[in-house]
């Protein structure tokens, strides 16, 4: 009886250390890779620090995926884009397909910005190149692609009085870490730029 107990209590623990992803852990110098965005990047740190849900919830588990945190230079503003890439699978025409969720939020001044839909459904190809599925529970208000080079992601904001629709679109160059961010309203047009910090699948 004891033996079972005693093997029962090693199953429990390496089933909870299982289930518990690895702990994303920054540098306390993090942020001196970034100089052109202290504030932002302290915003995320501090968050970081405290072990923020809404942040942490935002790292993919298991090996494979991605979470890139963009920091708008010389501004208190950051965006997080992530995704897990899923196992292959064969869909019905026999082409290999796989499916997961791409996350995004953006924060000023340490709080969470965005409002409405934050994931969309992604559809993944042999290439590991991605793209919006649309559901009947996402009607693409959040679009994206995953490319090997390049993430974009689109976001439909609420109609304005007016009825025009505002965007929000951010897109990263993957191999420097490298974004712009653009919002478009009406006529207006304005750009922002900065670098991410990459995290590969926790």
């Amino acid at each position: 009886m004891k033996k079972e107990s005693a093997l029962l209590t090693v199953l429990l623990v390496a089933v909870c250390a299982f289930a518990q992803s690895r702990p994303v852990v920054l540098a306390p110098n993090f942020c001196t890779d970034f100089p052109a965005a202290t504030q932002a990047c302290e915003s995320f740190k501090d968050l970081m620090t405290h072990r923020d849900a809404t942040v942490l919830d935002m790292f993919p588990h298991g090996d494979k995926g991605a979470t890139y945190v963009c920091f708008v230079e010389q501004r208190d503003e950051f965006s997080v884009v992530s995704f897990s890439i899923p196992a292959a699978e064969k869909s019905s025409e026999g082409a290999m397909v796989g499916k997961s969720k791409l996350y995004f939020d953006e924060y000023r001044d340490g709080i969470q910005a965005i409002p409405g839909p934050r994931s969309t459904e992604l559809v993944w190809n042999v290439m590991e190149v991605a793209f919006s599925a649309p559901t009947h529970r996402d009607p693409l208000k959040i679009r994206a692609v995953v490319g090997i080079n390049e993430i974009h992601v689109l976001k439909s904001l609420f109609a304005d009085k007016s009825g025009s629709t505002p965007e929000y679109e951010i897109t990263i160059h993957r191999s420097t870490g490298r974004f712009r961010q653009t919002f478009s309203a009406h006529e207006t047009k304005l750009s922002e730029t900065g670098r991410c910090a990459v995290f590969q699948g926790m």
